[in-house]
């Protein structure tokens, strides 16, 4: 989809649709995960010993003419500077070795007193799109929210890297697979029916 200004230019959006028919509300906190993942990358920003900085794009929700509901995102920008890239996923995957994209999952799960993680970290270079939240108890920021299940996937798989130690955030590799952080009842049962449409 495009957006066309005053002048006539175009600018490219993207528009993202459930594949089943969901509540209005289930688009509303899908664009909130964007906006709390920039809230969280801009505290990571004044804090990380780090040349370049995070970002993730506006997301916002469209009600179209014929009653549809979808989020829109503008990815003029994205497009035009260089390779799309999925550096980690909800459920522990690390798909790159860039450091940041890692060092910033970890961060938010710190800085939040543990009570969650922002994950699926991709987009192009450092400016990112379509982030997952994962909270302790396992409510409220969108479908994918794999709560404690998802929380403990990523500190299995994670290894702190040089960023990680410049924030002073606490070395949690492996602490998944001990126990110590594993609550909830319901593992997963929020994870299935989890839609990917950017990938």
């Amino acid at each position: 989809m495009w957006e066309i200004d005053a002048d006539g230019t175009r600018s490219p959006w993207v528009a993202k649709f459930y594949k089943t028919k969901e509540a209005k509300e289930v688009y509303y906190e899908d664009a909130k995960l964007n906006m709390i993942a920039q809230s969280y990358a801009d505290d990571f920003n004044k804090l990380a010993n780090i040349r370049e900085k995070i970002a993730f794009v506006p997301s916002y929700v469209l009600e179209l003419s014929n009653g549809r509901v979808c989020t829109a995102e503008p990815v003029g920008h994205l497009v035009m500077c260089g390779e799309y890239v999925k550096h980690n996923d909800n459920y522990g995957s690390v798909t790159t070795s860039l450091k940041a994209p890692q060092a910033f999952s970890h961060f938010t799960f710190e800085s939040s007193g543990r009570e969650l993680l922002i994950c699926d970290i991709q987009g192009v270079g450092n400016y990112f799109t379509d982030p997952q939240i994962h909270s302790k108890d396992g409510k409220g920021y969108g479908l994918g929210n794999c709560g404690m299940k998802g929380i403990n996937k990523f500190i299995e798989t994670h290894t702190c890297n040089e960023i990680c130690r410049a924030l002073k955030v606490k070395d949690v590799g492996g602490e998944g697979r001990g126990g110590k952080y594993r609550q909830g009842r319901d593992w997963g049962r929020r994870c299935q029916g989890t839609l990917r449409c950017l990938k």
